[in-house]
């Protein structure tokens, strides 16, 4: 029951802003996710927590390109990655997908690879210029061809949106 009032407050405080994004928005913020990651060259899993600080710019309405920037350094697992993005709004509901550089390293193994993700999320405006973005993702890595990695998880963002 508990979490039933909490889903419809949370709801309720979502139509205080409107969902449209219009042309010519900052958004900067980012996110921190909790993740499953399994790298194949080490036959490593683990569970990791990720920060993502994002920044991009709606160049038409409801529609953002930018950069993501990943940072891991928790337990046996550090890494680094940029990507940029594109990202579109339906409503409250989001997808974005990002394409970029990581350089990981897992206790003595260090790799070069390219990572793709996508994820799908939900915008919560708390007024006209603040959302929470709970999302889900999956992200796979690249290298020398080959799948390297996977991981997938959820994540809780914090944007703002700047000239919205």
């Amino acid at each position: 029951m508990k979490k039933i009032i909490l889903i419809l407050l949370l709801l309720g405080i979502n139509f205080v802003g409107t969902s449209q994004v219009y042309k010519n928005t900052w958004m900067i913020g980012g996110s921190a996710g909790f993740n499953n990651y399994h790298n194949k060259a080490s036959g490593t899993n683990s569970s990791l927590l990720q920060i993502n600080p994002q920044l991009g710019f709606f160049f038409v309405d409801n529609f953002a390109v930018g950069a993501v920037f990943g940072i891991n350094n928790f337990g046996s697992v550090k890494s680094w990655s940029v990507s940029p993005f594109v990202r579109y709004y339906l409503k409250y509901l989001f997808t974005e997908v990002s394409y970029g550089l990581k350089r990981e390293t897992i206790g003595d193994i260090s790799d070069n690879s390219s990572v793709l993700k996508g994820s799908i999320g939900y915008a919560i405006f708390l007024n006209d210029n603040v959302a929470l973005e709970p999302s889900l993702y999956y992200s796979q890595n690249f290298a020398g061809g080959k799948t390297y990695g996977s991981n997938y998880g959820i994540q809780l963002g914090l944007q703002i949106y700047l000239n919205r």
